[in-house]
């Protein structure tokens, strides 16, 4: 019976190549609008006012896809982007602490960042098959009085079939609640707590981009060509403080106490998600950590006599110490992300 959903699948046998239905990463959206595109050439002669020649041309596909965060099924969508987590025991056949990082020596490769095919369910007919996919950026937002929610941007190759519908696995999500606002136990900016100290966190994003030539293309093919990385990764993102001090513009100016603009310290954001309990004090937890991170913009405007927001923009550099720009560490009851489908 047809269904709507998204299906990821790591494409272990190479770019394009799709491989088996079982390993795929089901995923609850919200919503979707990935789609495939195609550039013909209609070459204007001087034949007719109107051109009468069609030459086939050039696919590409890709969209966004929504999804609210959970500890087990996001951080599928990490391994895909980041890479192969550094994977340790906290409790035995219980408990495990996966450490993903950005913005270090990343490569496209088996156990680095990962090419998958896309698989829609629209609910008529046949599913939909993008081969060649790849996360061009993640964006993570934790704002007061909602979910935490994700937006996953793909990139496809322009390789689109009709394959036969298929139902979605959601046996991943069993027993996992996704995370909210409210289980933010820490929110750290430049070792101050944000979450119980003045001007206090309203809001947190956090942008993971990844470039790649989504113009290259060879000769023989319609299709984008096997992918590497190009240029930069910058992480980026911007923060609401309630505005009772002017700590967080202070430190946009220069550092905490400035009165003047001037040169900009490097400073660490730690904000930790907690979830539900697993065992023996252990709980559900996903922590984003930037190590080297600077002010942007930090803008907080007058309207009448409403209540005044500072709204930080930030982002983050390598730091050398650590080896990377952006960590995310994950605890939850996967063992392994090394096969990634929805038994995990």
């Amino acid at each position: 019976m047809a269904e709507k959903y998204i299906a990821l699948s790591e494409e272990q046998s190479g770019y394009g190549t799709y491989t088996q239905l079982n390993d795929r990463i089901c995923l609850k959206i919200l919503n979707e609008s990935i789609h495939t595109t195609r550039e013909d050439h209609f070459p204007e002669t001087a034949e007719y006012w109107t051109p009468s020649d069609y030459v086939r041309g050039p696919f590409r596909a890709g969209g966004d896809i929504s999804i609210l965060v959970d500890p087990k099924q996001f951080p599928k969508l990490l391994v895909l982007h980041l890479g192969d987590p550094s994977t340790t025991t906290l409790l035995s056949n219980t408990v495990y602490q996966h450490v993903f990082t950005y913005g270090g020596t990343e490569s496209v490769s088996t156990t680095g960042i990962k090419s998958f095919t896309i698989i829609k369910g629209t609910g008529v007919e046949k599913d939909r098959q993008f081969n060649g996919g790849i996360i061009t950026n993640l964006t993570v937002e934790a704002r007061a009085r909602e979910p935490v929610a994700a937006t996953v941007s793909v990139v496809g190759n322009g390789d689109e079939l009709l394959i036969t519908a298929s139902s979605a696995n959601y046996v991943a999500y069993s027993g996992q609640r996704y995370m909210t606002f409210a289980d933010a136990t820490t929110m750290t900016v430049g070792g101050t707590d944000r979450l119980t100290t003045a001007p206090v966190i309203e809001s947190f994003t956090i942008e993971l981009p990844r470039g790649y030539d989504t113009d290259h293309y060879r000769l023989g093919s319609p299709y984008m060509a096997d992918q590497s990385l190009h240029g930069v990764a910058v992480p980026t993102g911007t923060m609401d403080f309630g505005f009772k001090s002017q700590d967080e513009h202070e430190r946009f100016l220069g550092m905490v106490g400035a009165t003047e603009t001037g040169p900009q310290s490097g400073h660490i954001m730690v904000l930790t998600l907690r979830g539900d309990l697993i065992s023996s004090g252990y709980y559900n937890q996903i922590t984003f950590s930037i190590p080297e991170t600077y002010y942007t913009a930090s803008e907080n405007a007058v309207n009448a006599r409403d209540r005044i927001v500072d709204v930080v923009s930030y982002r983050g550099n390598y730091h050398l110490l650590s080896g990377h720009a952006v960590q995310i560490t994950v605890i939850n009851t996967t063992s392994s992300y090394t096969a990634l489908n929805n038994s995990l």
